[in-house]
């Protein structure tokens, strides 16, 4: 994998969140949603995290991660400050909306319909 100064390594990782992925993992219940349509647009995905919070592909989400997981990455401390960057770099509206799904951005700056 290639190297790069955004990107967001685990040591930049919450000790609390650390702790709880432990915790979680012993348990066993750690259980990952699909990612299928995000790998269908995979160079989009890639785009659309590194221009949004930095990050170069060291990052894991799913079909099902939503923008609010992200906050205060790259200095975006709420989901509107999130909003306003989607729409500055793609002209995607996202006010008013809530538990916005990164999926869904990047299936609309692919420029098809979320709903199959």
């Amino acid at each position: 994998m290639e190297s790069n100064d955004n990107e967001a390594g685990p040591e930049e990782m919450p000790e609390e969140m650390k702790e709880k992925i432990r915790i979680a993992a012993k348990a066993g219940e750690i259980v990952c949603a699909s990612d299928a349509l995000l790998r269908q647009h995979q160079t989009i995905t890639y785009s659309v995290m590194n221009s949004v919070f930095g990050y170069n592909r060291s990052y894991m989400i799913t079909d099902e991660s939503s923008f609010s997981d992200f906050i205060g990455v790259n200095g975006l401390e709420t989901i509107k400050a999130i909003h306003a960057k989607i729409k500055k770099l793609y002209d995607i509206d996202l006010n008013g909306m809530t538990n916005v799904k990164i999926v869904d951005v990047v299936v609309m700056v692919a420029g098809e319909d979320t709903k199959q």
